[in-house]
Formats: structure tokens, sequence, C-alpha cells
């Protein structure tokens, strides 16, 4: 049950728009709705059943994200790299912050 609820609210949230659903979504969940929007699903009720399969889910709206956010990563692998020291108990101590 919990995951025909889950599923009624992905979609109604897709049905009320962008701006109606992300008023209590944290950050995360705001870019997924925003990729999702940016995909111009259409609404589901003016579908048939096979239109309806075709339509931008919010796992495509996470791939697309994941998908952007791996070509940020710099060509060491990694988003950001940082040089930092940090106390030790005789000396500073080089540290690297992936």
């Amino acid at each position: 049950m919990k995951l025909v609820l889950r599923i009624f609210v992905l979609l109604s949230m897709t049905q009320l728009g962008f701006a109606a659903a992300t008023k209590e979504s944290n950050s995360d969940m705001k870019k997924v709705l925003t990729e999702l929007d940016n995909k111009k699903g259409k609404p589901i009720a003016e579908l048939t059943a096979a239109e309806a399969r075709m339509q931008p889910t919010p796992a495509d709206a996470i791939k697309s994200l994941m998908t952007d956010n791996q070509k940020k990563k710099s060509e060491d692998g990694f988003e950001k790299i940082e040089d930092k020291l940090i106390s030790g108990a005789g000396a500073q101590i080089p540290v690297r912050i992936y």
C-alpha cells in the first residue's frame, strides 16, 4: 500500500506542477523535480496507457542529474580536491580532502 501511495504522490506532483510540488521538498528533491519538469511530460489523464508508459519518470530525472554530475568531476575522478594542514601533537599535518 505504501508503494502505491508513493507512486500516487509522485504522479500527483507531476500533475500539480513544479511550483506546488517543491514547497515542502529538500534541495536534492527540488533538483530532481526541476529536471523532471524540464523533460516536459504530459498529464497522465490525457494519454493512452502506452503513451503514459513512455513519459519521463523521477528515475529518468535522477539518471540525467547523475550523468551531469559525472561530467562535472575533475580528471582525477573527484569533483573537488583540497589540500589543507591540520594541527597535530607537535606540528601541522598535511591532509588531502577528496
